[in-house]
């Protein structure tokens, strides 16, 4: 009997999935209520995922969970009704005549989430390339590779300009012209026009990269439905 259950729910589960597909396939002739049946039920079962990920994962063990095993003293009581009071707070903000409650709640989200961004940026982006750049021209390391010097240092100017000149690119500050309008230096525009082709390069292979994965996905799931076809007429 659990055998054909079993059976029962892969079956199910194969024809949800070869309706879905086929629904957000159905996009090709344009938007229509197929397509935004599979959009709406993707949505609002990734909305039902992520809810019940922080109930598990936040309120329950950070919040609910401390406060059932509260032992009295008045330190762990003053953590407990901190995120409490600030919860609730947030959850004012449902409401549009006592959202004004919440706001100095999301600022100090938003802020503490910005300054986590822009610290994580520095010290796993910002800091990390600059080390890598200035390695490039450290003797010890040129000496220990096995390949040719002045491979390894025409290797590592092209990366340095690269990378100065998309930094350069972002340099914005300018002064007016006899026209009155902005311009920046020459030297500057020259090197940008060079960060800018690095940009575009850049850019580019994001694109491919993204359509190759668009590509693979989408063979995979012309894969899936023909799979279920042959299944289905036993072919």
């Amino acid at each position: 009997m659990s055998l054909v259950n079993n059976i029962s729910t892969d079956l199910l589960g194969v024809i949800v999935g070869l309706i879905l597909t086929l629904c957000i396939f159905s996009y090709i002739f344009g938007d229509n209520v197929l397509f935004r049946l599979g959009i709406n039920i993707f949505i609002g079962v990734t909305a039902g995922y992520i809810a019940v990920v922080i109930w598990h994962s936040v309120i329950l063990p950070q919040l609910i969970g401390p406060i059932s095993t509260w032992d009295g003293s008045i330190t762990n009581f003053v953590k407990l009704i901190i995120p409490l009071i600030l919860s609730i707070l947030l959850l004012l903000k449902i409401f549009p005549r006592l959202s004004s409650f919440g706001s100095p709640v999301m600022a100090f989200i938003v802020g503490a989430g910005a300054a986590t961004i822009v610290g994580g940026a520095v010290v796993g982006t910002f800091l990390p390339q600059i080390t890598a750049s200035i390695n490039l021209f450290d003797p010890q390391i040129q000496n220990s590779s096995s390949e040719l010097i002045w491979l390894l240092i025409i290797e590592s100017s092209f990366i340095l300009i690269a990378t100065l000149s998309t930094l350069i690119y972002f340099h914005f500050s300018a002064r007016p012209n006899s026209r009155g309008s902005p311009k920046r230096a020459a030297l500057i525009e020259t090197i940008a026009g060079i960060g800018r082709f690095f940009i575009a390069v850049t850019f580019g292979a994001l694109f491919a990269g993204v359509l190759l994965a668009s590509i693979s996905a989408f063979v995979e799931r012309w894969d899936f439905i023909i799979s279920v076809f042959l299944s289905i007429f036993h072919l």
